[in-house]
């Protein structure tokens, strides 16, 4: 996955073929074919994975004892990573760049990165709410969307850009601010 990424970055999807990516990786064609069935199943396992190391377990299932709040910043921050690493940016890019000689690409995007993102959130506020600590009423795919879009503020434009990042500590606050309006309209 990291030789299909590095390379799709370099030379775009549509000019890497499975070949390429199985030198790169001193692997046989056939074990790609046969791990992932073709480059965009090569292409949405590389962005499931990455998803997953910002999003994993610990994030979305954090340590008992600690507010809501605590672990509503935590998450944010781990999101904010997300979507401003390198490689997501990089593959924002390569979405944009690639859509007119593969235009279901942004779609595949989408269904591998944004709605499991959304539901593994999703789910960890109606965990919340289970526990008492939210109130989301009956729209808790409202309440991430809501979630994610204000935490993530200007972060993920800055980034797309190449302009340098805010201070670490104008982001804490953004996030702080941010997780605040969301406790105040969902917390109980």
């Amino acid at each position: 996955m990291s030789a299909a990424q590095t390379l799709f970055m370099e030379r775009g999807f549509s000019n890497v073929s499975m070949e390429t990516i199985a030198d790169a990786a001193g692997v046989a064609k056939a074990t790609l074919y046969a791990r992932f069935g073709d480059k965009e199943g090569l292409l949405q396992a590389s962005i499931e994975a990455k998803c997953l190391t910002f999003l994993d377990d610990e994030a979305l299932d954090p340590p008992v004892g600690k507010s809501l709040r605590e672990c509503l910043i935590h998450l944010a921050h781990r999101f904010v990573a997300l979507v401003t690493s390198q490689a997501s940016v990089s593959m924002h890019r390569l979405f944009l760049t690639e859509h007119d000689r593969a235009p279901h690409l942004p779609e595949l995007f989408f269904r591998t990165a944004i709605l499991p993102t959304k539901a593994r959130v999703v789910l960890y506020l109606e965990r919340e709410a289970a526990r008492g600590r939210l109130d989301l009423g009956d729209d808790a795919e409202g309440a991430a969307m809501r979630f994610l879009g204000m935490v993530k503020g200007l972060s993920d434009v800055r980034a797309m850009l190449n302009l340098p990042p805010q201070p670490q500590q104008e982001i804490d606050r953004h996030i702080e601010g941010s997780v605040d309006m969301f406790l105040k309209a969902y917390g109980v």
